[in-house]
């Protein structure tokens, strides 16, 4: 019969067969076959490679019907069996490959009845050799990821690191975490006592009481101006603070006693670089801040000397907070970037002028800053490398098993972690290492080559997300794609689950950060163009050369930023999530927030006002243009 000529009929309803006793039943999986009304030929090839998947029933059953579906379709289309089934392949390999692929991704329903089939297999004998496995095997971590992370903080000069001078000054005004450091001055309080936005030159008495407060700690800041330009901050880290030496940890603790700190519990996750100690990463946002309301007070004393070294200071704790490669202080760092780009802006539309060798100082230090270099995932993937040495054997090529001490630090881990988190749904390490079957986790869970390979895989598709320039709707569908992988991942993997980082979050904050550092490096360049030439550039072009290295890339749609003439100066523009060019149009918010889809049809449109760049959250659809310059720092 030509398969051909005739078109084939529609699947019918697959029947439920008769029941008979278990010895005498026909597999689900064969009857769905022999019943599919596919050719002979074809029945036989699936006959084949499914019966030799060396599956579960119910997993049989699913590769059958994928299988039926696939030629089916194939046969709809008007192919002829013949080349259906060359076009398949050789069905022994087809087998294999299907063993693997439902094998790494089992279910856990699935994979426990595995365990049970295996130990049904086993006999006492091989049963108590799983055990002794099991609790006989130790982890032999071998590197020493702490050491590795310290190593630019402990190699460089006592003249480059920060810390040299910060040290001394922390510890006389309290600047720590747990000091009595009084920073009540810096900000305004509502009606009901909270603390709302940093004080302004406009706040009458708020305003001379924070100005009253900087004077009395001028050498904090002239010791933050000073050290925030040396390249590194330089202190260790540690995951216990008995091993800091005497006079970091009076800095840095200044609520504990030094002789009578005692070293914290050795659990397992107290000596993981999960427990490694940042005592000094959000204090450095507090400093952030100071300099912040002290550049506010320069420009109302007309001291653009003083401005300038605060924004040098600025930039360069921006970047020294970051060198642990820690995420936390890389969102830290990113923090103090933003909080520096809006201080330029503020300082370039106060009255006051700055000279061109303090705009060009500006201009080198946003450059130097290198925000691109401010994320970097090498210590979250030592955390992750480090937990595993922590949890598997090594057999000294790379592979290993999971070991009960193992069991243990991760249900720590699972305590520990985050509850924005996902966690696994029907699975619990705690369930595991309470139960006698404990051995049986050797079953099914990765073994250490196959977890650190599917991690390296998912940092390096991570780091490539991050770090990519065009960061437009190609790139938000990989980030995308990486979190639903993980999200999909068997339980077999449930640390890669646990620990990996939130992608999409540090993926919005690279862009946020790196658009806004291109953006003001851009209007500096005009500005001192300007000075320069006493006109306005026509174009971005004419800055590269003298001004830029190149003009820098709309992060949406990898064309350059956008820039455009305006009566009272100029205006520099990406496309935004939409991706579309609106010829500069700002997105524009009514006073209860929400923003304008049109705002010809707004029937009170003195009411709007335009989004300030640093308010622009690169995840919303938003109608309009990202406006980066001018920045609008004064209405955040």
């Amino acid at each position: 019969m030509d398969m051909t000529a005739t078109p084939l009929a529609m699947p019918t309803t697959r029947r439920s067969p008769p029941w008979r006793p278990w010895p005498f039943r026909t597999p689900s999986w064969r009857l769905a076959i022999t019943e599919s009304g596919l050719p002979a030929a074809v029945q036989q090839v699936l006959l084949d490679v499914v019966g030799n998947t060396r599956l579960l029933a119910d997993e049989k059953l699913e590769v059958a019907e994928e299988l039926i579906a696939h030629f089916e379709d194939g046969l709809q289309r008007g192919r002829d069996s013949d080349s259906l089934i060359e076009a398949f392949g050789d069905p022994e390999m087809a087998a294999q490959l299907i063993h693997q692929g439902k094998q790494r991704n089992r279910s856990m329903k699935n994979r426990i009845m595995q365990a049970a089939l295996g130990l049904g297999a086993l006999s006492g004998g091989g049963f108590l050799t799983l055990v002794i496995l099991f609790y006989w095997g130790q982890p032999q971590p071998s590197v020493d990821y702490l050491a590795q992370i310290n190593q630019p903080a402990l190699s460089a000069a006592d003249q480059d690191k920060g810390w040299t001078i910060y040290r001394d000054l922390w510890i006389k005004h309290g600047f720590s975490e747990g000091g009595n450091f009084d920073s009540k001055a810096m900000w305004l309080r509502d009606e009901d006592g909270n603390f709302g936005r940093m004080v302004r030159p406009d706040d009458g008495a708020a305003w001379e009481a924070a100005t009253q407060r900087l004077t009395e700690i001028e050498d904090l800041l002239e010791g933050f101006r000073v050290g925030g330009l040396r390249p590194v901050f330089g202190v260790p880290l540690y995951v216990d603070i008995t091993d800091y030496e005497e006079q970091d940890f009076r800095a840095l603790f200044p609520n504990r006693d030094y002789q009578e700190a005692l070293p914290l519990v050795k659990e397992p996750l107290a000596d993981s670089l999960m427990s490694v100690l940042l005592p000094h990463v959000q204090v450095m946002r507090e400093a952030a801040r100071l300099l912040t309301l002290d550049t506010r007070w320069a420009l109302e004393q007309g001291d653009t000397e003083r401005a300038t070294r605060n924004i040098e200071a600025l930039l360069g704790i921006s970047s020294q907070v970051t060198e642990g490669k820690f995420l936390v202080s890389s969102l830290v760092g990113y923090a103090i970037h933003a909080m520096t780009m809006a201080v330029i802006d503020e300082c370039l539309h106060s009255e006051v002028t700055f000279s061109d060798t303090q705009l060009q100082r500006m201009h080198a230090a946003v450059a130097k800053a290198q925000v691109d270099h401010m994320v970097d995932l090498g210590s979250e993937r030592a955390m992750f490398m480090d937990l595993v040495q922590k949890t598997y054997t090594d057999d000294g090529q790379g592979d290993g098993r999971i070991t009960a001490a193992g069991l243990d630090l991760w249900e720590q881990v699972t305590t520990n972690v985050s509850s924005s988190q996902t966690k696994p749904s029907g699975w619990s390490f705690e369930s595991v290492t309470k139960r006698a079957l404990a051995p049986t986790s050797l079953l099914f869970l990765a073994t250490r080559k196959q977890l650190t390979d599917k991690a390296d895989e998912l940092f390096q598709r991570m780091e490539a997300v991050i770090k990519a320039e065009v960061r437009g709707d190609a790139n938000a569908l990989e980030a995308q794609q990486v979190e639903r992988e993980i999200g999909e991942l068997s339980v077999a993997y449930t640390p890669i689950k646990l620990l990996f980082p939130a992608i999409a979050m540090v993926r919005q904050a690279a862009v946020r950060v790196q658009v806004s550092a291109d953006s003001v490096q851009t209007a500096l360049a005009v500005i001192r163009y300007q000075r320069q030439h006493d006109r306005w550039p026509t174009s971005l072009d004419e800055l590269v050369g003298t001004f830029l290295e190149r003009v820098p890339t709309d992060p949406f749609d990898g064309q350059p930023l956008r820039y455009r003439l305006q009566d009272d100066g100029f205006v520099i523009y990406s496309v935004g999530v939409n991706g579309v060019d609106d010829g500069g149009q700002a997105v524009l918010l009514r006073p209860d927030g929400s923003f304008v889809e049109d705002p010809a049809t707004e029937p009170e449109p003195d009411t709007l006002r335009p989004l300030p760049a640093g308010s622009y959250v690169p995840q919303n659809k938003y109608p309009g243009d990202w406006i980066l310059w001018p920045r609008l720092s004064g209405q955040e």
